[in-house]
Parts: structure tokens; sequence; C-alpha cells
């Protein structure tokens, strides 16, 4: 093992099993190592890993896994080499795994890296089968680090199983709106239902629509007042307010709902 700069090792054994087990860093190792990874391990063992094959690994390591957080949180949580057999069958289950995310703060760290939606909604979606693929895959991955850590697994371990999300009623107090959640976020959420929308995704796409008019409409009629602008006349401006007078009584009950 070599020491670097900041105090985490480079462990051969450890960068192999995370190459094993990612499919982006195993894309990188491929480019530059033509042996298949149960060879270079063989290598490993024998003391007979060449210069070049060794220096790649280590590269990727330093220009990759230290650089990433991702994978550096991956990296710092196996504790075991890149074939340590596993005395106890664990099998995945979905709802135990988000559990321990949610109840892990580094967990739900590494979590947040790669998922922009928030934990109760990813369990929500997981209820009603809607994961799209990609987020299932990571969750897995997920599923590998608490697998592969001792004190994950003993608690992963303890969890009954089928942990469904339950239903509950949160007071205003305990439940915090965001104070955005932008087109950008609404289709991820809608990409992470395998592009199925609800009807409160679309309204709020239209609702992102309005707004931006909204800015349109604002910045036209202040160059209008300040006589920059001749674009708008005053028919138009009769109609704007025409418009927005017709679409408040068409939407002001509905918006009076509690």
């Amino acid at each position: 093992m070599e020491a670097i700069a900041n105090n985490i090792e480079f462990d051969l054994y450890k960068t192999l099993y995370l190459i094993k087990t990612n499919d982006d860093l195993f894309s990188v190792y491929e480019m530059g190592i033509s042996d298949s990874l149960d060879e270079t391990l063989f290598y490993i063992k024998n003391n007979s890993l060449s210069e070049g094959v060794y220096g790649y690994l280590h590269e990727i390591f330093t220009s990759i896994i230290l650089v990433e957080e991702k994978y550096l949180s991956i990296y710092n949580s196996i504790n075991h080499s890149y074939e340590t057999p596993k005395q106890i069958e664990v099998t995945f289950d979905i709802f135990k795994t988000l559990h321990m995310i949610k109840s892990n703060k580094d967990l739900l760290e590494v979590f947040n890296m790669e998922v922009l939606i928030d934990i109760q909604t990813v369990i929500t979606t997981a209820k009603n089968s809607l994961l799209s693929d990609k987020t299932l895959e990571y969750i897995k991955g997920l599923y590998g680090i608490i697998v592969d850590n001792e004190s994950y697994l003993e608690q992963y371990l303890k969890l009954t199983n089928n942990i469904a999300p339950v239903q509950v009623e949160l007071t205003e107090e305990e439940f915090q709106i965001p104070r955005r959640y932008g087109r950008k976020r609404i289709l991820l959420d809608i990409e992470n239902q395998n592009g199925i929308s609800t009807n409160a995704q679309l309204a709020s796409l239209e609702n992102n629509r309005l707004k931006n008019l909204y800015v349109l409409i604002d910045r036209r009629l202040i160059k209008k007042m300040l006589n920059n602008d001749n674009k708008l006349s005053d028919e138009d401006c009769i109609k704007i307010s025409l418009e927005i007078k017709s679409f408040e009584k068409k939407i002001i009950d509905i918006i009076k709902k509690k």
C-alpha cells in the first residue's frame, strides 16, 4: 500500500473491487488494460503485476476515485478485498435498502450525489413500482456498499422483511415545501417515474411556462411605461388586462381550496 497526500491509502484490491462493481470505472479500466479483472487479480496475488498495469490502476485511483466524491465514499466503505467470500446469504430488498439509506447520514449523502429526488419521494415511487431503471441500479449499487460493510450489513439483517413506506400525514412544521421546484426538477421526477407523469406535474410544467410569460410581459410593460418601447400598443395593454382578469376568474375557486 502507498500513502498519498490526503492520507487515503492506495489499495489495489479495493480499487479493483470498485472497478468491478462500477460500469463507468470498468469502462476506463478496459481502455487501458487488456487483461480481465480476474487475470489482473491473479497477477496481484502472485506479485507479478506489470508496472504499466500498476501505474494505470494507480492513475484511476488518484485521478478519478480520489477526485469524485461518490467513488471516494464507496471506496472508504469497502472493508474487504476483491474476492472476500460472504459468509451470510443476503438478498436485495428495495425497501430495506431505502430504509438503510434514509436512516444513515453517509449513505444518504452518497445517494443525494446522484439522485436529485428526495429519499421519501423515491420510497413512495418504489412502492408504486415506478422507479426508473437508472435509479434502481444506483440503489442496488448502494446495497452493495451495505453488504460490503460489516456494520451496515448487521443493521440490514436486523430489519424485518418487506419494509414498506407508511403513508403519514405530515404537519406543516414537519413538511417543508421547497421554495423553488423548477422545470428541470419536474422533468427529472418524471424520468425517475419511467416517463409517467402525474396531473400535478403536468400542471406544474404549465405553471412554469406561465411564470416565464409573466417575466416577459412584465419587462414589456415596464419599457412601455418608461417610454422605452413602442412594441406594445394601448390595445395590447387592454387585452393583457382583460385576459389576466378572465384567467383569474376561472382559477380563483381552485386557488381558494384548503
